[in-house]
């Protein structure tokens, strides 16, 4: 997602509210971590490993808001907002009335990732002469949700091929892949 001079922001969307946040100052670095689960293939030394299922990745980031040049705090610039994504929902899912994290989807650039605010961690560093907080750094740990688009409603998610070849599509990939996708990642 590009704004205005073409200047990528960081965006979250609340998906069952409806809200957009969209982040004051963007991170210096993004940490993806994803993985799977193997089992060992057979009664050796050195067995074989077989592709069991993939965990759900997760994406770390800090993010900083500055209020030092706005009558504001930065608890009214978007830290009050991103500490409501922790916050329980209810929804109807199957009949039901299912409480459960706020769903979102994390814009950055070319990225999205469908998924889960996880853990956010405060660090204010700077206070007005009244004790207001003008600066704070925040670090935010999202989990990755399967898009529901990604494999259609009730069916299974989707799996590495048998035998090795081609991984699915990762969900937070947005146009092309990069061309060593496939290659061993």
């Amino acid at each position: 997602m590009t704004m205005a001079g073409g200047r990528a922001r960081l965006t979250i969307v609340d998906l069952d509210g409806g809200r957009e946040i969209v982040v004051q100052h963007d991170p210096r670095e993004l940490r993806l971590r994803d993985g799977a689960t193997w089992h060992a293939r057979g009664q050796v030394e050195r067995p074989g490993l077989e592709y069991e299922r993939g965990r759900p990745a997760t994406l770390s980031l800090t993010v900083v808001f500055d209020a030092s040049r706005v009558a504001e705090d930065v608890d009214d610039l978007g830290v009050r907002d991103l500490r409501t994504l922790l916050d329980r929902v209810e929804v109807e899912e199957d009949g039901a009335t299912v409480r459960r994290p706020p769903h979102l989807l994390v814009r950055w650039a070319r990225w999205e990732l469908t998924c889960v605010l996880t853990e956010l961690d405060v660090a204010y560093r700077l206070f007005r002469a009244d004790g207001r907080p003008v600066r704070a750094e925040v670090a935010l740990e999202f989990t990755e949700l399967e898009a529901p688009e990604a494999t259609g409603e009730g069916a299974p998610p989707a799996q590495a091929p048998a035998g090795g070849g081609r991984r699915a599509r990762p969900p937070w990939a947005v146009g092309p892949l990069p061309p060593w996708h496939g290659e061993g990642w």
